[in-house]
């Protein structure tokens, strides 16, 4: 049996088959602003979905409008969708912040990927470039920056 997990991020969706031991097998990508395409969407799933897959599926996303898309399609497919923050994420990674919905489902992600170490910091270069901490197990915090490429166009935009 195979799984399918997915990112759903400003710029682009990455969409993975892991194997029975949860290791990549193969992965997907398409620019996010594609998915709202049906012919795009039909195109990009249909390739995935050909595979000896479980029928449940999770994603990270912190794009809303395209995540609604893909469970709308993948619900049509007989597929049962999750989202990261749809789960009991404090039963796995312990948050000292005090609004949970502010925390996008990539930092959560990133943080439990790291949860078993006492202490670090996730950098995550994106659309946007988060910094978040892990102190003594525990997520901490974080700060979200503009990504590299928005720097890069907004100086040139606004210098000489």
């Amino acid at each position: 049996m195979n799984y399918l997990v997915g990112d759903i991020g400003n710029t682009s969706i990455k969409i993975s088959i892991l194997n029975y031991k949860f290791a990549i097998k193969k992965s997907y990508n398409l620019d996010t602003k594609k998915i709202y395409n049906n012919k795009n969407i039909k195109l990009f799933f249909k390739k995935i979905l050909a595979k000896n897959l479980d029928s449940r599926v999770l994603f990270s996303s912190v794009v809303p409008k395209a995540y609604k898309v893909i469970r709308a399609y993948l619900i049509k497919k007989n597929f049962q969708t999750f989202e990261v923050k749809d789960l009991k994420i404090k039963k796995i990674l312990k948050l000292d912040i005090k609004n949970f919905s502010q925390l996008g489902s990539d930092r959560i992600v990133n943080a439990i990927g790291v949860n078993k170490s006492k202490n670090c910091l996730i950098i995550d270069f994106g659309t946007a470039t988060t910094f978040d901490i892990i102190r003594n197990g525990r997520y901490d915090g974080g700060v979200i920056a503009p990504g590299v490429d928005l720097s890069i166009i907004n100086l040139n935009k606004s210098t000489a």
